[in-house]
């Protein structure tokens, strides 16, 4: 068992299907975060640019999710009770909202000549995930007990 896991005993193949989240989930995180500079990178590079590395982060990152979404959901049903439930509730469902914006980008993702009423729809679908993505990661490290304090953040920043 990992620290902060609480078997359940209900299941063994739940239990360490459910400890596979916190592994599972980095990398889509990664992944969709990284999409959003590429498809900035590529507007700068100008329309003849190939779109193939953001629809290679975005597809990825949407199977990524959707294998941390179903272990995430096992392990709540696993060890959710050691959870705060309006956190745990709030992580799963901005989850279930990443995993969903994942899929429809992939569907969405811009090919060569895509019209450019389809590259803005994708775009703004790829920021909303961006920030989907961080709000989830944000209840996912309360419920990890990482705690983001914006004031010592700031007096880090400066020095003090």
């Amino acid at each position: 068992m990992f620290p902060g896991s609480t078997p359940s005993t209900q299941s063994p193949v739940g239990d360490a299907l459910g400890m596979l989240h916190p592994l599972l989930v980095h990398f889509p995180v990664a992944l969709l975060l990284a999409a959003v500079p590429a498809e900035f990178l590529r507007i700068r590079r100008g329309p003849n640019e190939s779109p193939s590395t953001t629809r290679f982060l975005v597809i990825t990152g949407a199977l990524g999710s959707l294998a941390a979404g179903v272990t995430g959901w096992i392990k709540a049903a696993m060890d959710g009770g050691g959870y705060d439930g309006r956190d745990l509730g709030w992580h799963k469902w901005t989850g279930v909202a990443v995993t969903a914006l994942a899929l429809l980008l992939w569907l969405t993702a811009p090919a060569p000549n895509s019209s450019r009423a389809r590259l803005t729809i994708f775009r703004i679908m790829l920021l909303a995930t961006a920030a989907i993505v961080c709000a989830t990661g944000h209840f996912g490290a309360v419920l990890a007990g990482h705690q983001f304090d914006v004031k010592e953040f700031l007096k880090g920043l400066v020095g003090g």
